[in-house]
This record gives C-alpha cells, structure tokens and sequence, in this order.
C-alpha cells in the first residue's frame, strides 16, 4: 500500500511524542492466472486455489501498532500444516537501527503452536507446550515470518490467525509534509477480502495512496480501505 502525509509541524510532534507519523500503503497481493486486482470482494464462489485469506482484517494505530486477523480457508486435508504472515522489514524484539518490525503477541487457530522466526533465524516459540517443535519449526519457516504450526496437518475448513505488531518506520520527510510507505503484503495467497482500518483521531493524516487501487473512504477519525 502507499502513502500518507502530514502536516511538518504536526508530523514531527506526533514523531516525537508516539513515534510514529502517519501513512500507510498496501503492496500487491499476489494472485496466479492474471486475476485483477479489485475494489470489491471477489464472490465467494470464485475458485482461488487450494489455500486462500476469505478475509483479512488490519487495524493500523499512528503509534506503529498493526493489529491483525486472517481468516484462512483450507480446501484440502492434509496437504499445509503451517498458517504465517511474513515480512520484507525485518522482525526483531530488539532495537534496531533501520526500520523494523516488532513482534508482540499471536493468537493462533486452536491447536497450533504459534512462533516467530526473525531476521536472524532465530526461532521463538509461544507456548510452553510447543518447544519440542523448534527444530521442525526451524527447518521450515522462513525469516522474518510469524505463524502457527500444526504438526497434524490441516482438515479442510476455516482458521483463524492474529497477530500484534509494533512497527518502527523510516519516515521521509521535507518542509512540509512526512511520508511513511508501508506494504503490509508482497507475494502471498490469494486475499478474497480486505479491510484496512487506519485511526487517526488527531487528524494527521493529509493524503493517502493506496497501491493497487482500493476503495478508500473516511468514516469519522477513522481511514477504511476495503477490495479483495
């Protein structure tokens, strides 16, 4: 996704106060067979493949924190035993000198052992019940993902994963305005439904792109982008 700007003045206040300025872009979705990039959700019927997101849900708050929910659905038993999201940042619970993200807490679908693998390798597991599964773990995530694994392997049918995120961005600024670029998703499954809420309860944010084009509307204090 792309862009949002703000005013110099109050960018750098809320930079210094929170940490944060405010823009935010949604980078492609990937979809096999040329299928195009939509404002609406695609019908529900619509073949998308074995494994794909019915919906995703984000809630970006001007302070870094991203809060997340997929609902994935699962066509055929048997075949996926890991559920994850990944990032192009990297993803670290220390402080880093270049923009990062940082990993706070996952409620994965029942059953599966939740983990972070981040930019160096380095495999952390969530529940105390799931560390006999670090090496498999190790052996199949990669960098900078968060997940849930389920060593049964998946049934067909529906499953939830969320995620809470800090992010830490490079903002870019002039006289004027900050802008912050931010892709919440590079090359993935198929997504059948989106729906991006940005709060800004201060009115920060100037000007919002979104790439590709969604619909994009203000509802309040709230900015709600949504397509599939």
């Amino acid at each position: 996704m792309e862009i949002i700007k703000f005013g110099m003045n109050e960018a750098r206040q809320a930079a210094i106060l929170i940490g944060v300025v405010a823009l935010i872009g949604l980078g492609g979705l990937y979809l096999t067979g040329g299928i195009p990039f939509l404002e609406e959700p695609f019908p529900a019927g619509l073949f998308l493949g074995d494994v794909y997101v019915d919906s995703y849900r984000a809630d970006l708050y001007l302070n870094g924190t991203l809060a997340e929910r997929f609902d994935y659905q699962v066509k055929s038993s048997g075949k996926y035993r890991m559920l994850y999201r990944n990032w192009k940042m990297p993803l670290s619970n220390q402080s880093l000198d270049t923009p990062y993200i940082e990993p706070l807490g996952i409620l994965p679908t029942s059953g599966a052992v939740p983990y972070v693998r981040d930019h160096n390798g380095t495999v952390q597991i969530l529940s105390a019940s799931g560390n006999r599964y670090n090496s498999e773990i190790a052996s199949l995530a990669l960098v900078n993902e968060a997940g849930g694994y389920y060593p049964q392997r998946f049934s067909a049918g529906q499953y939830q994963m969320e995620y809470l995120f800090r992010i830490h961005p490079y903002l870019e600024c002039d006289q004027e305005f900050c802008h912050w670029n931010l892709m919440l998703a590079n090359e993935h499954l198929p997504y059948r439904q989106i729906a991006i809420y940005i709060h800004d309860p201060d009115e920060l944010i100037v000007e919002l792109f979104t790439h590709p084009q969604l619909r994009t509307q203000k509802e309040g204090e709230i900015w709600v982008i949504t397509g599939g």
